[in-house]
């Protein structure tokens, strides 16, 4: 219709519409119009016409605007029609409007539910009828289907007329049943078995339990996937000429099951020849070498390869060379069945950062981001400075992922540094419930912000309620402070905690600087101020913890060193945290007690097999009262809880004393009884492994198992490894919307008399 349509009217044009040498009045636009359109609008039309009123009228210029009107796609056909008018000539393209989607809609899917086939769909109402882009979005509802194991589904449309030039689109699916892999065979493989190819392979045969848990169903995307995965076995393995065939599936009559045959060619399995490293060395040879790991006599392994190539390249961008490349040559021979590797590196010059562009941070301000890293414009190029700011920055917490690339500057000698960061919720406020033995359910309320005015302040404001606490703490902190490399920060508490045997209330505020030292430690100085008070003695307390009752009210100066190199805070998996710090509390300062505490920690994390990560922690405390007194129970340490030794009640361990009381104190002769007190000691060991695993990554699922040990002994003792506690347990930590959370059960190994065989705690805010 197009075509004849524009035939027509440029045989017309030519025809008798040119006008000649010397037109006269007649042959002028006296006016161009638009007629039976109904959505568009005409100045949307007449915008892509050239020709113009007072303008001679020409069949070429006439033409050229019936083509862009076309052009624009909202036509089924345009037309050009001519009327005389009083002045002229008047111009009108007649076109007509293609047909609008009023709605589309799904029918025949009851495997899988309408939200997930939109998921997949880009199909709008109210849009123009496109019939290419509904075959396009027929494919993702059957790639869907197929991934979903429904292999043999189909997918079709039909359009209905409706009012006002508008029409309905029904997608119909016909879905029959899943479809299961009876059978995957290999042709062609002699290096491998069958059943070791196929244990490579994440799609699996299907068995007795296949339709209740979907295992050995056909996914086309994954299958493809596996076809790669066949491809880099046998690449790793020496087989570089390897060819692996598209896969001939054939359905069994009733179609509810499939044979899948892969053909493989192998090829020859190659070693590796001579190993060189020649170009433009600024290194030796030998140490160059020395950072690859394939060796003159080992099998040809592509991946590992790939790595020694990177290594080498890494080396001179490592120095500033930024653009070097490592062009390798491997030519092979095929009769001696080895492979030479010439590494050919190409150092190119030495570049320098033009600029730093930082993309993604809606909430993050560019300097907060900036001071993180340590290499600024200007500076030559640092390979090692890259991936420390890198780690610096997913050290804050504020971003789910940080990606860092370069490219050319405006000269050749320049690079361009372009960090992308994808930012995390930082704000949080939680209403929740927990739960323990010990206290049941726990009311928690917290409002936290890591990243305050995208400035990188950090707040949070916590409360907890239970049968035994009332707990209120606010901790801010300001890093960078007043644009310095001071870090400040303040702590309130107001608490109050029954340990059974006593009530204590404490009220705590402590002003804290920091400031940079280098090599990732920061040193510390704090002052603070707390008051407690020992209340509600239970009468059969020991003599010391009788003595405690009243109200203390310590200063002290805080001394401490801390390097903190975890890459990530909420998922840390390598790394280590190592703290020290000198605590020392004097009348001089104000307050009642006189003493100097000793506080030590080691964390480290290590990545050791895919995603597991392995966690090793320590820690050492002693405490010495300078007054010829003995250290008060509020300076004491006890051991025992969700962040100590699990599998045993908070404050639980430690030193007991023991009291002598009447078994009945209103029958004199009922004979006596020993009440015993946990009193805490005036120094501690804690140990604790966790191996951590992902459960459900996507959602930020793990399980982790662990085994602690620790105890506190008394200022008459010494460290006693016999008498350090044990426990295992293992646990669920979820990072969550709201915040990290853990659910955790511990058992004691060797429980004493009276002691609970397993203990549950749950926590929130931040893992051990």
């Amino acid at each position: 219709m197009r075509k004849a349509a524009l035939a027509i009217v440029v045989l017309a044009l030519l025809a008798g519409w040119v006008p000649p040498a010397g037109a006269q009045p007649r042959d002028l636009i006296e006016q161009i119009l638009v007629r039976d359109n109904y959505r568009i609008e005409a100045d949307a039309i007449l915008a892509m016409v050239e020709s113009r009123e007072g303008e001679y009228l020409s069949g070429e210029d006439l033409d050229r605007d019936l083509r862009a009107v076309y052009r624009m796609g909202y036509f089924d056909d345009v037309a050009v029609e001519i009327e005389q008018g009083q002045r002229g000539v008047i111009v009108i393209f007649v076109v007509k409007e293609k047909s609008s989607v009023k709605e589309f809609r799904l029918a025949g899917n009851d495997k899988l539910d309408d939200d997930k086939i939109w998921e997949v769909v880009t199909l709008k109402a109210n849009t123009i009828l496109d019939t290419a882009a509904i075959k396009d979005n027929i494919q993702k509802i059957k790639r869907l289907y197929s991934d979903e194991g429904y292999f043999m589904a189909d997918v079709d449309y039909e359009i209905e007329e409706a009012k006002n030039n508008q029409v309905i689109v029904t997608l119909r699916i016909t879905e029959y049943r899943k479809v299961l892999i009876k059978r995957i065979n290999f042709v062609g493989n002699e290096a491998f078995t069958d059943d070791e190819l196929r244990k490579i392979m994440k799609t699996k045969e299907g068995n007795l339990w296949s339709w209740i848990t979907s295992s050995g169903v056909f996914k086309e995307g994954q299958f493809e996937a596996d076809l790669s995965i066949l491809n880099t076995y046998y690449r790793n393995n020496g087989y570089a000429d390897i060819k692996v065939d598209k896969p001939v599936i054939t359905l069994t009559p009733d179609k509810r099951w499939m044979f899948i045959t892969v053909g493989i060619e192998e090829g020859v399995q190659y070693m590796v020849g001579t190993v060189r490293v020649t170009g433009e060395l600024l290194f030796s040879e030998e140490h160059l070498l020395e950072k690859t790991v394939l060796k003159e006599g080992d099998v040809f392994d592509y991946s590992a390869f790939i790595k020694d190539l990177e290594e080498i390249k890494a080396t001179y961008t490592d120095i500033g060379f930024a653009f070097a490349n490592v062009n390798p040559r491997t030519p092979k021979d095929t009769e001696r069945r080895i492979v030479d590797i010439d590494y050919r590196v190409d150092k190119g010059n030495l570049a320098y950062l033009e600029q730093i562009n930082i993309k993604g941070n809606d909430r993050t301000r560019d300097k907060v981001i900036r001071r993180e890293l340590v290499i600024n414009e200007g500076d030559l190029y640092s390979g090692p400075g890259i991936r420390k700011s890198k780690e610096r920055l997913m050290r804050l917490g504020y971003f789910e992922d940080v990606n860092i690339t370069t490219e050319r500057g405006s000269a050749e000698e320049t690079v361009n540094l372009n960090i992308e960061v994808a930012e995390r919720m930082t704000g949080n406020f939680i209403v929740g419930v927990g739960f323990s033995s010990l206290e049941n359910f726990i009311g928690t309320a917290q409002i936290s912000h890591s990243n305050l005015f995208g400035m990188g302040h950090k707040i949070s404001l916590s409360a907890e309620l239970g049968k035994y606490r009332r707990n209120i703490n606010l901790n801010y902190v300001y890093p960078y402070f007043m644009d310095t490399k001071l870090i400040a920060g303040l702590i309130l508490v107001n608490a109050e905690r029954d340990y059974l045997s006593f009530t204590k209330l404490d009220k705590t505020a402590r002003l804290r600087m920091g400031y940079p030292l280098g090599w990732d430690i920061d040193g510390f100085a704090s002052f603070g101020y707390e008051d407690v008070e020992i209340t509600d003695i239970a009468d059969e307390s020991s003599v010391f913890l009788s003595l405690q009752k009243g109200r203390t009210v310590t200063t002290s100066w805080i001394f401490s060193l801390e390097r903190d190199t975890i890459n990530n805070p909420y998922d840390p998996s390598r790394g280590s945290d190592n703290r020290i710090s000198v605590e020392w509390a004097s009348p001089d300062f104000g307050g009642d007690t006189e003493f100097i505490k000793y506080l030590t920690s080691s964390k480290w994390y290590f990545n050791v097999w895919w995603k597991l990560v392995l966690m090793f922690n320590g820690e050492i405390g002693y405490a010495q009262s300078l007054d010829g007194e003995r250290l008060p129970i509020s300076e004491r340490f006890f051991l025992g809880g969700i962040n100590s030794v699990r599998g045993f009640f908070s404050r639980s361990l430690g030193p007991e004393e023991t009291n002598v009381i009447a078994s009945n104190p209103d029958d004199p002769a009922s004979g006596l009884t020993e009440v015993t007190s946990i009193i805490g000691g005036n120094k501690y060991l804690q140990g604790n492994i966790e191996l951590i695993t992902p459960i459900v990554p996507s959602v930020g699922l793990k399980g982790v198992l662990f085994f602690d040990i620790g105890n506190a002994f008394d200022d008459d003792e010494d460290f006693a490894y016999g008498k350090l506690r044990q426990s295992w347990g293992f646990g669920v930590r979820w990072i969550s919307p709201i915040g990290p959370l853990r659910f955790e059960w511990g058992f004691p190994l060797y429980p004493q008399e009276g002691e609970d065989t397993q203990v549950f705690e749950f926590g929130m805010g931040t893992f051990f």
